[in-house]
C-alpha cells in the first residue's frame, strides 16, 4: 500500500472537475456519466498527477450504482478502485509506478453507470475529497467542481397501462412509460411503483389497483382522479411519497398508510394526511392533544376530529402498528390557526402541537411559509428528547420534516397562524431521525452526554450571525423543550435569561452561560464541533465560575469533562467565553517535558509543585488525572494505549499545555 501525504501548492492552470448530466432520461434505463479534468495538461500550463480520489452523492430513491466504465486509456483501468455505497461512490488512482500522467484538457477518466429509477437525481461532486496529487506528493487544487443531474424524460402525451407489474414496465403502457407531460391512465390491472414516477396527470379506472411501496415517490403535475383503489403503503423502510399539484379526487378508495414502531419510543408525534380524521383511526393507542394555555397533555375522546394540520401523540406498549388514513389527501396550501398565553411558562409559551399535512416529507426551511405572529422554531419528538431547527439551521436532517410527522411551533402573539404551502413538499425518506448538522460559519455545536452511554446525548448550537440579538429573538433563537429528564439536558442562555436550544448572537462579544443536567450520575462529557469554523483568532474558553482552576481551552481540545450526580443541574456555573479569561497561559518553557520508556519525565526550575496533571486524548477524551505532585516527577501513563496525546499540567500560576507522542 502507498500512503501520499497531501498538502497544498499553487497550480498554474485553473483545475476543474466535471460530472456530465443526462436530461429527459426515461426511467428503468441506465444512465452514463462521465468524469471529466481540464487543467492537469502539461503542454497547456497545467501539472501532470500521478494519483486522483473522487466522490459523488447521490439520492438513491432516484438512482442505484451499477458499474464503472470506459476508463481513459491514459491509465491502466486495474489501477482505479471503483466502489459505491447506497449514497455514495467513491473512486481512487495510483499510478503503479509513480510516473505523472498529463491529461488532455476535457479528458474524460471513466463514466459512471447508473441505473435511473425515476425522479430527478442530483449528483454531488464533494469538493472537499477531490484530490489531484503531484509527482511531489502535494495535492493540486481543484479551483471548481461541477455537479452533474439526472431528468426524467417529458414522456408521450398519453399512456394507457393494462396488466400487473411495476411502473417502468413499458410493455403494460401503450404509449411508453410515461413523463412529465403523460397524461397517466391505469385502465386495467394492478401498479406498483417501485421507482420514482412522474407524470402530468393520473387516472385510476374503477377495478384497477395502485400501490405506492415504501421508499418510493410519485409526483403528478396537475392531479390524480381515483375511481378504483389508490394507496400509499408503508413499512419498517419507510413510506411512500406523493406530491399531486392539482386536485385529488374520484370515487374510489384512498389509503394512506403510516407505520409506527414503539420499540425506540413509547410514544410519538403523528398528524394526517386527511383534511378531517376521526380519533376513532388512532384507537388503543391513547391519542393526547396538546394545549398551550396550560402546557399539558389532554386525551382526545373518542368522537373528537382532528383538524387539518394538527398534530397529536399517540402512546403504546405494544408491537408496530400500521395506522390506515381513509380518504383524499391534501394537496394544496393548509393554513391553522395557534393559540397563545403570555401567562404561560416561556418553556411553553405560545406552543402548538401541529402536523406535516401531506403524504410526503416537508421543507421547515420556512423562507416560504406564510407566518403571522409567529417564530422560526420547529421542534420534532425524537425517541427521549427534543430536535429543533430554526429555518437554517439545527439538528433535524436537512431541516425537513417526514410525511404525516407531528410537531411544535411556537406563537407570539394572539392571532397567530402559519400557512404550510403546497411548494414546502419535497420526496424524502428520512426517517424518526437522523443527525445531520449544517456546516455554517461561526456556529458551534455542543453535544453533551454520559460517557457510558453516548447513544442517548443532547445538543445545543451557538451561532454568530450579524443583526441578531443578545436577547431572545423568534426570528433565530429555539428556546429549549426538555426532554427525557432521565438523560442529559444541555442548553444556553440568552442575555434576558432564556433557556435557548439555539441561542444565535450578533458577535463574539459577549460571554455565553451554559446549562448542563445529568439523568443519572456518572462521568460526562462536552465535545464541542464548529471550531474550524471559527477564526483562529478568537479564543474558546469554558470556565467553571464557582472552580478558578476549572478552566478548559477549546482551541487546545474540543472536550470537557464532568463528575455529575443523579439529576443535578449546574445553574449559572458554566460560561462560554470568546476572550481570554483570568487564566495565565505558562509560557512553552516553564517546564521540561520529555518521554522515555513510555514514561513522561517533568521538571522546572521555578516550581516545585503542580497541583493537577491531566492527560488527553487529541480529540479531549480524558484518560487520566494526578493531583499533588513534586517535581522532578516520572508520570506512569494509564489507560493510554499510546500515540499523540495532551497533557495539561494546572498550578497556581497558571496552566501549561503540551502535545507529547507516547509510544507503545
Amino acid at each position: 500500500m502507498i500512503f501520499i501525504a497531501l498538502c497544498i501548492i499553487s497550480a498554474k492552470a485553473q483545475v476543474t472537475v466535471a460530472l456530465g448530466s443526462a436530461l429527459g432520461v426515461e426511467s428503468g434505463t441506465k444512465v452514463y456519466i462521465p468524469v471529466t479534468v481540464t487543467g492537469i495538461d502539461a503542454a497547456n500550463g497545467g501539472i501532470p498527477i500521478i494519483a486522483a480520489e473522487f466522490h459523488v452523492f447521490y439520492d438513491n430513491l432516484n438512482v442505484e450504482y451499477d458499474t464503472t466504465i470506459n476508463i481513459s486509456s491514459l491509465t491502466p483501468s486495474y489501477e482505479w478502485l471503483p466502489g459505491a455505497s447506497a449514497t455514495e461512490y467513491g473512486n481512487n488512482w495510483i499510478d503503479d509506478n509513480l510516473l505523472p500522467v498529463s491529461f488532455p484538457d476535457g479528458t474524460v477518466l471513466f463514466e459512471i453507470v447508473f441505473d435511473y429509477k425515476g425522479g430527478t437525481a442530483i449528483l454531488d461532486l464533494d469538493s472537499t475529497r477531490c484530490f489531484l496529487v503531484d509527482n511531489n506528493t502535494t495535492n493540486i487544487p481543484v479551483d471548481r467542481v461541477i455537479d452533474g443531474m439526472i431528468t426524467p424524460s417529458e414522456g408521450s402525451d398519453q399512456s394507457v397501462w393494462n396488466g400487473e407489474g411495476d411502473w417502468n414496465t413499458s410493455a403494460n403502457w401503450s404509449n411508453g412509460v410515461p413523463g412529465l407531460s403523460t397524461i397517466a391512465v391505469v385502465e386495467t390491472g394492478n401498479l406498483q411503483i417501485i421507482s420514482n414516477a412522474n407524470c402530468k396527470s393520473l387516472t385510476v379506472n374503477s377495478g384497477s389497483i395502485m400501490q405506492v411501496m415504501p421508499g418510493f415517490a410519485l409526483t403528478v403535475s396537475e392531479g390524480i382522479t381515483n375511481n378504483g383503489s389508490f394507496s400509499i403503503e408503508s413499512d419498517l423502510s419507510g413510506t411512500g411519497s406523493v406530491i399531486s399539484n392539482g386536485f385529488t379526487e374520484g370515487n374510489g378508495t384512498y389509503n394512506t398508510r403510516q407505520y409506527i414502531d414503539f420499540a425506540g419510543s413509547a410514544s410519538h408525534l403523528v398528524s394526517s394526511p386527511l383534511p378531517s380524521t376521526p380519533a376513532s383511526v388512532f384507537e388503543g393507542l391513547s391519542p393526547e392533544k396538546f394545549t398551550e394555555s396550560s402546557g399539558t397533555w389532554q386525551n382526545l375522546a373518542g368522537g373528537d376530529v382532528l383538524q387539518n394540520a394538527g398534530g397529536i401523540m399517540i402512546s403504546s406498549s405494544s408491537a408496530p402498528v400500521t395506522l390506515n388514513y381513509t380518504g383524499p389527501f391534501n394537496s394544496a396550501d393548509i393554513t391553522t390557526g395557534l393559540s397563545y398565553t403570555a401567562s404561560t411558562d416561556m418553556e411553553y409559551r405560545g406552543l402548538n402541537l401541529v402536523g406535516n399535512p401531506f403524504p410526503s416529507a416537508i421543507s421547515a426551511n420556512l423562507d416560504t411559509w406564510e407566518k403571522t405572529g409567529t417564530g422560526n422554531g420547529v421542534y420534532v419528538w425524537d425517541s427521549y428528547r427534543y430536535k429543533f431547527w430554526n429555518g437554517k439551521t439545527g439538528n433535524i436532517t436537512d431541516g425537513l420534516i417526514p410525511a404525516m410527522q407531528g410537531f411544535f411551533v411556537r406563537a407570539d402573539q394572539t392571532g397567530a397562524s402559519i400557512e404550510i404551502p403546497g411548494t414546502a413538499r419535497v420526496h424524502s425518506n428520512v426517517p424518526f431521525y437522523k443527525n445531520n448538522t449544517p456546516d455554517l460559519q461561526n456556529q458551534l455545536v455542543l453535544r453533551f452526554q454520559l460517557k457510558s452511554d453516548p447513544e442517548h446525548y443532547d445538543e445545543a448550537f451557538i451561532h454568530i450571525a450579524e443583526n441578531s440579538l443578545i436577547n431572545y429573538s423568534s426570528e433565530s433563537d429555539v428556546v429549549k423543550l426538555m426532554g427525557d429528564a432521565s438523560f442529559p439536558q444541555v442548553y444556553s442562555k440568552s442575555a434576558d435569561n432564556v433557556a435557548l436550544a439555539i441561542n444565535t448572537q450578533p458577535d463574539f462579544a459577549n460571554s455565553i452561560p451554559l446549562v448542563f443536567e445529568a439523568g443519572s450520575a456518572g462521568a460526562y462529557e462536552l465535545i464541542v464541533s464548529g471550531i474550524e469554523n471559527i477564526d483562529k483568532a478568537i479564543p474558546l474558553f469554558l470556565e467553571n465560575i464557582e472552580d478558578p482552576m476549572a478552566i478548559w481551552d477549546f482551541r487546545v481540545s474540543p472536550t470537557a469533562n464532568f463528575i455529575l450526580a443523579a439529576g443535578e443541574s449546574t445553574g449559572n456555573r458554566y460560561v462560554l467565553h470568546f476572550k481570554t479569561i483570568g487564566i495565565n497561559q505558562l509560557p512553552a518553557d516553564f517546564f521540561n517535558v520529555f518521554v522515555s520508556n513510555g514514561n513522561i519525565q517533568i521538571s522546572s526550575n521555578r516550581l516545585r509543585k503542580i497541583e493537577q496533571l491531566d492527560l488527553f486524548t487529541v480529540s479531549g477524551s480524558l484518560l487520566s488525572s494526578y493531583g499533588g505532585t513534586t517535581l522532578p516527577a516520572e508520570i506512569k501513563p494509564e489507560n493510554c494505549a499510546g500515540g499523540i496525546l495532551i497533557l495539561r499540567i494546572v498550578t497556581d500560576n497558571g496552566v501549561f499545555t503540551r502535545k507529547i507522542v507516547l509510544l507503545n
